[in-house]
C-alpha cells in the first residue's frame, strides 16, 4: 500500500450529524496524490443507522476497499450494538464486502464485549501510544479480535511540511481491499493495563498527578477501582466528562496544560510514512519524516 491518509468524513458528537467542512477537499487531495484513502465517522448522539446513511451519502472519492471507520472515541456513546448497527447499514448500502473498521484504544477493546462485532468481520484500527514519543513501540495487545490491521502508535509524530504533532499509524498489508478477516474471536485473558499504560498514558504518572491534587493512591501501575474512582472524582470537580477514563482532556487538566483536539489521521504501512498535510496542503509528499 505505501503511504495513506484516513480523513474525517463527519460525526455526531456535537448533538447532531455533520459533514466535516474539510472532508471533500482532503479526500480529493489524497486521491489525487495517489495515496491510500480511508474515511471515518466520529461517534456521537445520532442513531447509528441514520448516521450510517448520512456517512454513505456524503462519501467523496470513495473506492471499493477504502477503510470505512466507525470511530468509537466519544466514551459516552461507545456501544458494541451501535457499532454493529452502523456496520450493518453501511454494508446494506455499499455491499457485504465493504471494508469496515472500528477505531478504539487498546483499553476499550477489553472494556466491552466485542465478540459479535469481531465475528461479523468488522476490522480493528487500534490506538495504543506507549511512551507516545513519536517512535514505534511494538504491536499492542487487543481484546476479542485475533489481530489488528491498523495501529495508531503515537500522537506525537512529525512530518515534513507541518510544524505540529500528528497521529501516526502503521497498517498491515491487507488493511486496504475487500479481503475478509479470519472471523476468529478471541476472549481476552489479560488486561491491556498490565503494560503499565492506559489509553496510551503511564498509569504510574496518572496516579502521581492525582496524588499531587490531593488523592492518596498507591503508585502501583494498575488502573484499578481506586484509580478509576479518583479519576471520576477529579473529573466531576473540574468540569470534565465523568467517565473514569483518564484520556487526553483529563491528562491535560491534571498536568495543567491546554488540551487541543486532534487534527487529522495520517499513517504509514511498512516503512513508508506520510502526513495528511504533506498530501493535502501541497507540500512535499515524499513520505519522509524529518
Amino acid at each position: 500500500l505505501g503511504s495513506f491518509v484516513i480523513v474525517k468524513a463527519g460525526g455526531s458528537d456535537i448533538g447532531y450529524y455533520y459533514t466535516d467542512s474539510m472532508y471533500a477537499r482532503n479526500a480529493k487531495a489524497v486521491r489525487a496524490a495517489g495515496k491510500g484513502l480511508g474515511h471515518y465517522y466520529f461517534n456521537g448522539y445520532d442513531n447509528p443507522t441514520d448516521a450510517a446513511n448520512r456517512f454513505v451519502n456524503s462519501l467523496v472519492a470513495y473506492r471499493k476497499g477504502d477503510p470505512l471507520v466507525y470511530d468509537a472515541e466519544e466514551s459516552r456513546f461507545v456501544s458494541p450494538s451501535k457499532v454493529q448497527a452502523w456496520a450493518n447499514q453501511v454494508r446494506a448500502r455499499l455491499g457485504s464486502d465493504a471494508n469496515i473498521y472500528v477505531y478504539m484504544s487498546s483499553s476499550v477493546s477489553y472494556s466491552y464485549n466485542w465478540s459479535a462485532v469481531a465475528a461479523s468481520g468488522v476490522k480493528l484500527w487500534v490506538a495504543n501510544y506507549g511512551r507516545n514519543n513519536g517512535a514505534y513501540h511494538g504491536s499492542p495487545s487487543v481484546g476479542y479480535w485475533d489481530k489488528w490491521l491498523i495501529h495508531q502508535y503515537t500522537s506525537s509524530g512529525r512530518v515534513s511540511g507541518y510544524s505540529g504533532a500528528m497521529d501516526m499509524n502503521l497498517a498491515k498489508s491487507n488493511a486496504w481491499g475487500n479481503s475478509s478477516t479470519t472471523g476468529t474471536v478471541v476472549t481476552p485473558t489479560n488486561s491491556s493495563t498490565k503494560s503499565g499504560y492506559y489509553l496510551g498514558y503511564s498509569i504510574a504518572q496518572t496516579q502521581r498527578l492525582l496524588n499531587a491534587h490531593g488523592y492518596h493512591l498507591a503508585v502501583d501501575r494498575s488502573y484499578g477501582g481506586a484509580t478509576r474512582a479518583a479519576v471520576r472524582d477529579y473529573q466531576s470537580k473540574h468540569g470534565l466528562t465523568v467517565d473514569g477514563y483518564a484520556g487526553p482532556a483529563t491528562q491535560a487538566s491534571l498536568s495543567g496544560v491546554h488540551s487541543t483536539s486532534r487534527i487529522a489521521v495520517d499513517g504509514a504501512a511498512g516503512s513508508g510514512t506520510i502526513g495528511l498535510w504533506q498530501q493535502v496542503m501541497g507540500t512535499n509528499a515524499d513520505g519522509v519524516v524529518s
